[in-house]
C-alpha cells in the first residue's frame, strides 16, 4: 500500500513499515502496530527535514524481500524518486542478513540512505559501529 504526499523542496524519503503476519493478532492490532511505526518514522522525517514521498506497508514475514510493499519500494528506489528510506528499525526491512545486504546494495547503487528512527542513524553507520 502506498500513499503519495504533496511535494516541497526538502529531500524526499519513503517510509517503510512491516509487521509480521501473526495469526495471534487480529487485523486491527496489526494496523495499530503499523500506525505506531508510521508515527515514529514521520516524527523522525520531520526532525531531519525529509519530505515523505510515499509510505509502504507490509503484513508479512521479513525472511525475504518478496513482499508487495517492498517490491513497490524497490521500484521507487530504482526510479531515483527518493534519497532515503526511513524505517523504525532496520529489521523491518529484513530479518535475514543476506536479504538486508541485498537491499542495502540496491540502495547504495541508487544513492539511497537507509535510516532507522529508533537508532537515529544510517544502516551503513550503524553496521560499521558494530565493528569498532
Amino acid at each position: 500500500m502506498s500513499r503519495n504526499i504533496v511535494d516541497d523542496n526538502r529531500s524526499k524519503a519513503v517510509i517503510y513499515c512491516r509487521v509480521a503476519a501473526n495469526n495471534d493478532l487480529n487485523t486491527e492490532a496489526n494496523e495499530i502496530v503499523v500506525a505506531n511505526q508510521q508515527a515514529i518514522c514521520r516524527e523522525y522525517a520531520d526532525n531531519k527535514g525529509y519530505q515523505i514521498a510515499s509510505i509502504f506497508n507490509d503484513f508479512a514475514s521479513g525472511l525475504t524481500l518478496e513482499r508487495d510493499g517492498m517490491k513497490n519500494l524497490i521500484d521507487v528506489i530504482k526510479r531515483h524518486e527518493v534519497s532515503a528510506v526511513i524505517v523504525k528499525d532496520f529489521d523491518r526491512i529484513a530479518r535475514s542478513m543476506t536479504e538486508m545486504e541485498r537491499f542495502n546494495g540496491l540502495c547504495q547503487k541508487h544513492d539511497v540512505n537507509i535510516l532507522s528512527a529508533l537508532h537515529d542513524t544510517s544502516y551503513d553507520d550503524y553496521f560499521s559501529s558494530l565493528f569498532t
